[in-house]
């Protein structure tokens, strides 16, 4: 019952209210002029809601279809950034594991005479281990943000992100590719190769981060398919087309059946309705627009952190420090 209070309640604050009212006062007003005047004009001798009824079932069809086919890209966005934040968590941790595994392997094996050399090579060894980790992490941070911000602002995009988390030669090359999230994978490639060939991370761990980033590639084609490629607007403008057509021929059919004020009544309520399925298609048409991915952004950093919290690096997840959520 709270549920439905609550939504009679607040529907003076409905996006879907704001954006039909127009048309639906509009659509009344039509109404009672020709309701008023029509059965002055005209006297009623057939009965035509037959073909008014097959259009508006034709029209309903219409209008679903379409407003299935919009959830179903925001159900398809949604599910392609929680597959990035699972395979940027795994890639972060296979790194921070194959480098941890390496430095124990290296202990047990070398086991040098003098003590004085053998804490130096453990630290040389820790302190390079650590550095490989952190930068594979920078990358994934700076990837998941870039494509954060190309699916958001599009050719706007910001270049503190970069300066932050790269170097700055890194920065500026991957600030002046066309895609940057597709440069920092190639960097993070280029990471993983650079320490498979040099022997610190096994060939078959190589190949597990290999197919975690392709897959990370293949989230980053499908998200700029969604971005790239609306629903087509020709059936949308022939479906807001057939909807005006039908709700301007309404009053034509209910002239005679009751007062103007009841019949302006009736068809302002079916004009929010309808043309409110229609704004709902609209307004998740663009997935992207209305996801909140500031917070998954910082979702997958969490991930990213978390896998870092180990005692050789010494990172503790939940440090960092948030700002407030500037918008979606």
């Amino acid at each position: 019952m709270q549920r439905w209070t609550d939504g009679f309640r607040l529907w003076r604050t409905s996006s879907i209210l704001a954006s039909v009212w127009p048309c639906a006062a509009a659509m009344g007003a039509w109404c009672l002029a020709v309701s008023a005047a029509l059965p002055h004009i005209i006297k009623r001798k057939a009965d035509h809601t037959v073909p008014l009824n097959v259009q508006g079932a034709a029209i309903g069809l219409l209008l679903v279809f379409r407003t299935n086919e919009a959830y179903r890209r925001l159900a398809e966005a949604r599910e392609l950034w929680g597959r990035l934040g699972l395979l940027t968590r795994e890639v972060a941790s296979k790194a921070a594991a194959s480098w941890e595994w390496t430095a124990k392997t290296e202990r047990t094996t070398e086991q040098p005479r003098d003590p004085a050399a053998a804490g130096s090579t453990a630290g040389a060894a820790a302190g390079m281990r650590s550095k490989e980790v952190a930068n594979a992490c920078r990358y994934l941070a700076a990837f998941t943000w870039s494509l954060r911000d190309e699916l958001r602002s599009g050719a706007q995009q910001r270049g503190d992100i970069l300066t932050i988390l790269l170097p700055g030669r890194e920065a500026q090359w991957v600030a002046a590719q066309g895609s940057r999230p597709l440069a920092i994978l190639w960097l993070l490639r280029r990471l993983f190769y650079g320490e498979a060939q040099a022997g610190r991370i096994s060939a078959n761990m190589h190949l597990l981060v290999e197919e975690d980033i392709q897959n990370l590639d293949n989230v980053v084609a499908s998200c700029d398919r969604l971005f790239t490629s609306p629903i087509p607007p020709t059936m949308s403008r022939h479906g807001t087309r057939s909807l005006f057509l039908w709700l301007l021929a309404q009053p034509l059919v209910l002239a005679w059946d009751a007062h103007p004020a009841v019949n302006a009544l009736w068809l302002a309520a079916t004009t929010f309705i309808y043309m409110g399925i229609d704004e709902l298609g609209v307004q998740v048409e663009q997935p992207f627009k209305i996801m909140p991915l500031w917070q998954l952004a910082h979702g997958a950093m969490d991930n990213i952190e978390g896998a870092l919290s180990t005692p050789e690096v010494g990172v503790r997840a939940g440090d960092r420090v948030r700002s407030p959520v500037p918008n979606w």
